[in-house]
C-alpha cells in the first residue's frame, strides 16, 4: 500500500494502527492518505525499517508480532546496550 492507494484493507490497517496508538481513530477511511503515510512512516522508524511511507510486508510482520516477542527482542538490546552504558558513564 501506498500513497492514494483505496482498498478495505487501507481501513483495517488504519484500525490496527489507532489500537497500537500510532493513530487517531477518529475518521476511519480506505484510503492511504498524507496522514497515513507519515503514520507508517513514524512506525517504521521506529521499529528500525527503511521509512519510505510504503506499507510492505515488514511493516505487516511488525505490526503483527506478539507482544512477548516484543519484549523478548526488548531485553536482548537492553542486555546488549548495558556494557557500553556502563563504559560511558562518568566516574563520580
Amino acid at each position: 500500500m501506498r500513497l492514494g492507494t483505496r482498498h478495505p484493507n487501507v481501513a483495517d490497517l488504519r484500525r490496527r494502527l489507532a489500537l497500537v496508538g500510532d493513530l487517531d481513530v477518529t475518521g476511519i477511511t480506505d484510503i492511504c492518505d498524507l496522514q497515513m503515510e507519515a503514520v507508517v512512516r513514524r512506525f517504521r522508524a521506529r521499529h528500525g525499517f527503511n521509512v519510505d511511507g510504503i506499507v510492505r510486508e515488514q511493516t505487516l510482520r511488525g505490526l503483527n508480532m506478539p507482544a512477548a516477542v516484543r519484549i523478548s527482542q526488548l531485553k536482548i538490546n537492553l542486555a546488549r546496550c548495558a556494557p557500553s552504558a556502563a563504559r560511558a558513564a562518568p566516574d563520580t
